[in-house]
């Protein structure tokens, strides 16, 4: 069979074979879509690189691990992606580029040498000679605890699906000055990434879409071991609202000078609202800096499916950056 490919540097190409890693950031972008063969360029990588880099604490499948050692090989196609989306990002310093979102990891059981190109090429794939597993799954199964960028598909979890409730948690270091005060809120997107109008915004001032398919249920309300909650009816969801971006941003931050590197313990849970089991869970233990304003999460439609996707993206010019964003006026 032939199949489009990409070459990926060392360690980033491993990650993505292991599941851990599912956003690969690009300058150009490619109208492709579908399966994708992650090839690895020249060399090896020791663990000892990984460490250096800040991957000491990730988790590799155990027959990856046993197969490669300590080692991330290069030169290889090392295994079969999804490119799900791409998505254009431009940052507050103007700087832009696209998110190549990737999905359902498949390591060649048989990695076999490959000379990587520029851009996206091809490469025919005998699927038997390279070991490609059929259907399988590297990485976290659904349910479990997320890393940046990691995504599990809601509606597979949980067939009988309806209500999910978005817990959001934190916990703020002791620090001198006024107290914090983090508030939560979710973004009711089109296909486009902007809103319908302001009235998508929902946020404590504004707790309920018109549709009444989202509802903002505060700190008082909010469901045990959260500190704020977000419930949403996926059935009563409008066709033409693609994503639910969830955020949470510090309430008069630049005057208190504080940041979300004085919050720890950040985390978002999606939770099954009949039920009451947690489907996917993500912990922002990474990349909190200056940031004022954070991208906790967002559920999104893909294929008839309603997923989860763990995005933990910092916004320097705080609530309102981020809202002006997504087409919210801000006054």
């Amino acid at each position: 069979m032939i199949v489009k490919a990409l070459s990926i540097k060392q360690p980033w190409a491993g990650l993505i074979a292991c599941g851990e890693k599912a956003i690969e950031y690009r300058s150009w972008k490619t109208p492709h879509r579908g399966d994708l063969l992650v090839c690895a360029s020249g060399g090896v990588v020791p663990r000892a690189v990984l460490e250096e880099v800040g991957f000491e604490g990730w988790r590799f499948p155990r027959d990856f691990e046993d197969e490669y050692g300590p080692y991330f090989r290069k030169g290889v196609a090392l295994c079969l992606v999804e490119l799900a989306d791409i998505r254009g990002v431009e940052y507050d310093d103007g700087y832009f580029e696209y998110e190549w979102y990737l999905e359902n990891p498949r390591p060649l059981r048989n990695p076999f040498p490959l000379k990587g190109k520029l851009k996206v090429f091809e490469v025919e794939l005998d699927e038997r000679e390279a070991g490609v597993p059929s259907g399988e799954r590297s990485g976290r199964k659904d349910g479990e605890s997320l890393s940046r960028g990691g995504n599990v598909s809601l509606t597979r979890s949980k067939p009988s699906l309806r209500r999910i409730s978005v817990g959001l948690g934190w916990k703020v270091r002791e620090t001198p000055g006024a107290p914090f005060e983090l508030d939560a809120g979710l973004f009711m997107l089109r296909e486009n990434g902007k809103v319908r109008s302001d009235n998508d915004f929902i946020f404590y001032n504004h707790p309920r879409s018109a549709d009444g398919s989202v509802e903002h249920a505060g700190s008082e309300s909010a469901d045990q071991g959260d500190d704020e909650t977000i419930r949403v009816d996926l059935e009563r969801m409008s066709e033409s609202i693609a994503r639910l971006v969830v955020c949470v941003a510090i309430y008069e931050a630049n005057r208190r000078k504080q940041s979300f590197g004085m919050v720890g313990s950040a985390c978002i849970r999606v939770v099954d609202a009949d039920g009451g089991e947690e489907i996917a869970r993500y912990d922002l233990s990474e990349g909190c800096g200056p940031e004022t304003a954070m991208l906790f999460g967002e559920i999104y439609r893909h294929k008839g499916e309603w997923k989860f996707r763990a995005v933990g993206q910092g916004f320097a010019g705080g609530l309102a950056a981020m809202a002006t964003g997504f087409g919210v006026e801000v006054e």
